[in-house]
């Protein structure tokens, strides 16, 4: 890798190219790291290499209470996933699309 940080739409693209191809883990993966990046670029939590995405939620619930739940859930199928050893689906890559638009859609006034 070129160490370089991708933007937000970069994950979605490759979230989407993971999904066509079935790849639905890959795909739930890239697109939580849509939703981070997201966060962290609309300065809801300062980027911070190696949080997990349970910090991410707890961090960015926290700034922005909206948002908590939708972020809890994103990661609780993310952790079941790759840590969990649930087998991801459409139906799981759904809801990480589904976070993703309501984080971008959600006024994020930080407290």
């Amino acid at each position: 890798g070129t160490g370089r940080v991708l933007t937000a739409d970069e994950h979605r693209a490759l979230a989407e190219q993971a999904a066509s191809a079935g790849r639905w883990a890959d795909a739930v993966r890239e697109r939580l790291r849509a939703v981070v990046r997201e966060l962290e670029a609309r300065g809801v939590i300062e980027s911070r290499p190696g949080r997990t995405a349970g910090e991410v939620a707890r961090d960015a619930g926290a700034a922005v209470p909206s948002i908590g739940p939708d972020l809890r859930h994103a990661t609780t199928v993310f952790d079941e996933i790759w840590y969990g050893g649930r087998t991801a689906d459409a139906a799981s890559y759904a809801v990480l699309v589904e976070v993703d638009g309501r984080v971008g859609n959600a006024r994020l006034v930080v407290a």
